[in-house]
């Protein structure tokens, strides 16, 4: 009867044992699965918050080649209206400077420099922009800034020239507007040369006109000159392709955030993929170690059962030779 207790005792033992350690082993399971959950949604949030920071850059890419394609030709753009594109720059530029901070809420210590360095890039390319949407404007338009400038000097002179009726004189003023428009059309270094070589050559030829004339000519031609100059300058400023000047600047600046950005949203991705492996490790061991204790089980229990039934089929054996040899002592009375 002890015997049958302690075996009954056992079972519940194991039985216990099984059931403790199948929660041991789910809640190990559930806790690996939790923290996966929390990485991916950490590595999502990072790498949609890189993405839009390179989205956003571009944006601004986009803004700024608008402007210089169309704004700078707009009257609108050069009387200090907000025009499209000058809008969606700030926008694109705000939008850089708050993806940069949700970044920055979202990578560990470790990333702080990087994200530091990204949000000198964003200052960078906000502060070049607002410096071209000032040369651009300063450079003019139609009647406006440098060009206004140099227009309106002309026109004085052209109007003196033909009270004068020098033809020579004439021909020579309309040179240098020519010169000037095909190096406003194609902006080619030739027709700068020009400019200023037919400028020498009027000059000359106002300072031999009779009167006041020779007077008020100089001056204009001074005014235009220094306008002429002040309007190169800005060009080279702004830089006369992608790689000088503000141009120049706001290309790497550009650049610099969107490699820092695509990097930061590859990093993301393969620490999702890194925690994504160690999870599906981490379960292969639960499982296996589940499985070896679910055999151990069966086996200590299956090896009870056995040994009872052993146990009972002797018992029954030794009762029928009991009986038996109880029949045949009677037999022999």
């Amino acid at each position: 009867m002890r015997a049958m207790i302690d075996r009954v005792g056992l079972r519940q033992r194991l039985a216990v044992v099984g059931l403790v350690t199948a929660v041991v082993l789910s809640g190990l399971w559930m806790g690996g699965t939790a923290r996966f959950l929390t990485h991916q949604r950490q590595a999502a949030e990072l790498r949609g918050a890189a993405l839009s920071l390179v989205a956003a850059a571009n944006e601004a890419r986009s803004a700024e080649h608008g402007l210089l394609l169309t704004d700078v030709r707009s009257a609108a753009f050069h009387k200090g209206e907000a025009t499209e594109n000058v809008t969606a720059g700030a926008a694109a530029v705000k939008a850089m400077t708050d993806g940069v901070k949700l970044i920055g809420s979202l990578v560990p210590s470790g990333g702080r420099q990087a994200v530091d360095a990204m949000a000198e890039q964003v200052t960078a390319y906000d502060t070049a922009f607002g410096k071209l949407i000032a040369a651009h404007r300063a450079m003019g338009y139609q009647d406006t800034g440098l060009v206004g400038v140099w227009r309106t000097n002309i026109h004085q002179l052209e109007a003196e020239l033909k009270a004068v009726g020098d033809l020579q004189v004439q021909v020579s003023l309309l040179t240098v507007r020519r010169h000037e428009k095909d190096y406003m059309l194609r902006g080619e270094r030739k027709y700068v040369d020009s400019v200023l070589a037919e400028l020498g050559k009027l000059r000359k030829l106002v300072a031999a006109l009779p009167g006041s004339v020779a007077g008020s000519g100089a001056k204009a031609l001074d005014a235009y000159g220094s306008a002429f100059d002040a309007y190169l300058k800005q060009e080279a400023v702004i830089g006369a392709s992608g790689d000088t000047g503000l141009r120049g600047e706001l290309g790497a600046a550009s650049d610099h955030l969107v490699t820092a950005a695509t990097k930061i949203a590859a990093d993301a991705q393969q620490q999702l993929l890194s925690v994504q492996r160690q999870v599906r490790v981490e379960s292969v061991a639960l499982l296996v170690l589940a499985l070896v204790i679910a055999a151990v089980l069966s086996a200590v229990l299956s090896g009870g059962v056995a040994a009872g039934l052993a146990n009972r089929v002797a018992q029954l054996a030794l009762r029928l030779r009991h009986g038996a040899e109880s029949v045949g002592h009677a037999s022999a009375q």
